[in-house]
């Protein structure tokens, strides 16, 4: 199946190649989207390619759920707080949180005066992962339309799940730690968190129009829908995005949207200082997770690439997204498919954009 709609670029062969890896990855029942930014390959393209001939044409810059992709751009939000001197890094998450918020926390067998700002930027904080619980991913696909609230996740969490160990003992992937940032940036700069992403990420200047948060003042483009992803072998059109909303996950986007962020984010476009991104970019001392293949900074997971250092992020339902300084290229791709066998379809994508990168660069 050859992708369906492509933005041109003037590197014709390399559009070529990755159509081809793309038609090659959809698979019998697939939808794939990709784009790929690089002003030193001379390329600004965005295709998408689905397996169903029958349906309506997809579209490359359709919106999406982009799921954990978010978290760069709520950390990057703290970092923002940080550098116009609004919230320390070192600071006490029990200063900066809710009462009622603390009060859970603090019942669940957490020392919030222990746990700092960094912790939950890293992952560090030892607070237990809800979104990966079994009984939460239950309760979901039981009630998909349920509406969630922010306090609920955070108590679920403190509930059902012990802390993993004391802050910066240990690193382990925490949904829950996002949540908790999200809730801070509301906090501190007394807007949404819709609101202030847009605002300290400045997603105007940026040109990042569909870039929206989904939460109870966003409006869907008719003429453009979201593209839902499978969750379960179930589509997840109906499913509140309450489930995921809250700073864990919760924004819309597009695959050159997020190209275009990530490549801002590096390169000098989003913070005001270059120290700020030095200091967002620094490894934190806790033991690297071993249940993760990849090095998480305090911003972002540093990859190796077409043999280059990139850094980027996943989402649940099949994204990827990262940036490689040393090539100024910018890579996001996404195919509408959570669990293992999504993640597998992923990375082979992922495998086959690289070799046929390697092919004409």
């Amino acid at each position: 199946m050859r992708p369906q709609h492509t933005e041109m670029s003037e590197n014709t062969a390399l559009r070529e190649v990755v159509e081809e890896a793309l038609a090659a990855g959809v698979g019998e029942d697939g939808r794939v989207m990709c784009s790929i930014l690089s002003a030193r390959y001379d390329v600004d393209l965005s295709l998408a390619a689905s397996a169903d001939s029958g349906a309506p044409a997809l579209s490359p810059f359709a919106p999406f759920r982009i799921a954990s992709v978010t978290k760069p751009y709520v950390a990057a939000a703290i970092f923002r707080l940080w550098e116009d001197g609004l919230l320390d890094l070192r600071q006490p998450i029990a200063e900066l949180i809710q009462p009622h918020t603390n009060a859970v926390m603090t019942e669940g067998g957490y020392s919030t005066s222990e746990i700092r700002v960094k912790h939950l930027l890293a992952h560090t904080g030892g607070v237990y992962d809800h979104c990966h619980d079994p009984d939460f991913v239950t309760t979901v696909l039981r009630t998909p339309k349920k509406k969630w609230t922010r306090l609920e996740q955070v108590a679920f969490a403190a509930k059902y799940g012990a802390p993993y160990g004391p802050p910066e003992s240990v690193q382990h992937y925490s949904d829950t730690g996002y949540v908790l940032l999200g809730e801070i940036i509301e906090t501190v700069s007394g807007d949404r968190l819709g609101t202030a992403l847009k605002r300290l990420l400045k997603f105007e200047r940026l040109g990042l129009h569909a870039t929206q948060f989904e939460d109870d003042v966003y409006f869907e483009d008719a003429s453009n829908p979201i593209q839902h992803a499978r969750f379960d072998n179930q589509s997840t059109e109906y499913f509140d995005p309450s489930f995921d909303l809250f700073g864990g996950g919760g924004l819309v986007s597009t695959t050159r949207e997020i190209a275009v962020f990530m490549r801002a984010l590096l390169t000098g476009g989003v913070f005001e200082r270059p120290e700020t991104l030095a200091a967002a970019l620094a490894m934190p001392a806790t033991p690297h997770d071993p249940s993760n293949d990849r090095i998480r900074c305090y911003l972002l997971y540093r990859y190796e690439w077409l043999g280059a250092e990139c850094w980027g992020h996943t989402g649940f339902w099949g994204t990827e997204a990262f940036y490689c300084p040393t090539l100024d290229l910018a890579l996001t791709l996404t195919i509408f498919e959570s669990g293992d066998n999504g993640r597998a379809k992923r990375l082979a994508l992922r495998e086959m954009i690289e070799q046929a990168m390697k092919s004409v660069l």
